[in-house]
């Protein structure tokens, strides 16, 4: 391979892994969301009683 298709090989990687970051960020997003919500059906004695809207 020569080195002109090795850099165009780790560009695309490259853009592949920040791609895969920006959606690990938009879950863990989407995850402390849903634990935020989850936290308010949660009564003081520990025992679910669902989804509270506000």
């Amino acid at each position: 391979m020569s080195n002109r298709h090795l850099e165009q090989a780790i560009a695309e990687l490259s853009a592949q892994v920040t791609h895969q970051y920006a959606q690990i960020a938009e879950l863990q997003k989407q995850l402390t969301d849903m634990k935020a919500a989850m936290s308010c059906g949660v009564q003081s004695d520990g025992e679910f009683r669902g989804i509270v809207s506000i």
